[in-house]
């Protein structure tokens, strides 16, 4: 399990610092860079469109560039872009690296996945791959215990931002030492198996769903909350809150998923989520700690199920390629709803935008509990 600890640590990096941090920290950015919300949704997009651009890279490449020197490589471009996002002189120049940045993430995080499966047995999957996105929960964690010092001090963004790529490439020498040099399938997976088309075809769907409302949430939400929460402190300590429940969440999902093996799990976890996002328009304080933990759990649940169950529906030596099939159809979904939700920001208002995100949600949820009627989830491992 050592392996799974430094790719938690890095998914603190890929998710936390790579990702989230832009929506924590957009307000900062855009007293320094002042455009409207579409315009900040199309640099989130530009981030998200080279995940894109990477995962559809990855399905074509030679099986022996899925290794562990590919992975470093992403992981170091990763704490690159931080640091020259975080000099940037513009918001063009945000978004290109950005764009980059992307691009890096989507190879980063599939090969990662990849590497720290390759050590563990079938049947510990969802509690491993509960580990390994909870480090995202921990990366939100410290994005918003930094942003006390981005209030107090001008451009201290920029700072936090420095100060993440450091961290980032602490952590991806960790995780250089401690992976396989190549993905593989375990001996305890048996015998290889052919892909179930129609169970990926369906977590394809879900999954592009959910991220066009993680996308939306999580660029928009935060400039929401910022308006009905006073101070920085309560501010941050909702996003801890958030980030909190997204390393418990995706823990408790996983060791959920184990324990049925079926796709309820995802269907109630993401339905969750969407009654969390929803919560937050209510404008109070209760409604505002059960979004945080809602949607933390569910945003953080719902990749760490996914993983391990396109891991159970696809044959051991093709995992990365369809993983990444998988992911693309996120990538998607985030590429989409970001400049959306912007466009409803500036149209219709945070909250619409919001709204708009708990709805994808509920949608997402949806998808995966009509499978689980059809029983197309089902199949002992």
């Amino acid at each position: 399990m050592k392996a799974v600890w430094w790719a938690s640590a890095s998914f603190a990096a890929l998710l936390g610092f790579s990702r989230i941090s832009f929506g924590l920290l957009l307000p900062f950015i855009k007293h320094d860079f002042p455009a409207n919300y579409t315009a900040y949704g199309i640099v989130a997009a530009a981030n998200f469109a080279g995940y894109l651009v990477g995962l559809g890279l990855l399905p074509v490449l030679p099986r022996a560039w899925h290794d562990r020197r590919s992975n470093t490589i992403a992981l170091t471009i990763i704490a690159a872009t931080l640091a020259i996002s975080a000099v940037a002189p513009n918001l063009t120049a945000i978004a290109l690296a950005r764009f980059i940045n992307g691009v890096a993430q989507a190879v980063g995080t599939i090969l990662t996945i990849g590497l720290a499966f390759s050590t563990i047995e079938p049947k510990l999957r969802g509690r491993a791959s509960g580990i390994l996105w909870g480090g995202g929960g921990v990366g939100t964690v410290i994005s918003a215990l930094a942003l006390p010092y981005a209030a107090a001090n001008e451009g201290g963004w920029r700072a936090i931002w420095i100060a993440m790529a450091a961290v980032s490439l602490i952590v991806t020498i960790g995780l250089h030492r401690n992976v396989p040099a190549h993905t593989h399938q375990t001996s305890a997976d048996g015998p290889d198996r052919s892909t179930d088309t129609i169970a990926i075809a369906v977590l394809c769907t879900q999954y592009a769903l959910f991220g066009a409302a993680f996308a939306m949430y999580f660029t928009y939400a935060p400039a929401y909350a910022r308006e009905i929460i006073a101070g920085t402190l309560a501010f941050a300590s909702a996003w801890c809150l958030t980030g909190f429940a997204g390393s418990s969440g995706a823990f408790f999902w996983g060791w959920a998923l184990d324990r049925s093996r079926r796709g309820a799990t995802l269907g109630l976890c993401l339905l969750l989520a969407g009654a969390g996002a929803a919560a937050l328009v209510l404008r109070n304080p209760l409604a505002g700690g059960i979004s945080a933990i809602l949607v933390g759990s569910g945003s953080f649940g719902t990749p760490t199920q996914t993983s391990a169950l396109t891991r159970h529906f696809s044959s051991g030596h093709a995992y990365v390629r369809v993983l990444s099939i998988v992911t693309l159809a996120f990538a998607v979904g985030q590429t989409l709803g970001a400049p959306l939700g912007g466009w409803i920001a500036d149209s219709r208002g945070l909250g619409v935008s919001v709204i708009a995100s708990a709805l994808l949600f509920i949608a997402a949820g949806l998808t995966a509990l009509t499978v689980v009627a059809r029983g197309q989830l089902t199949r002992s491992p």
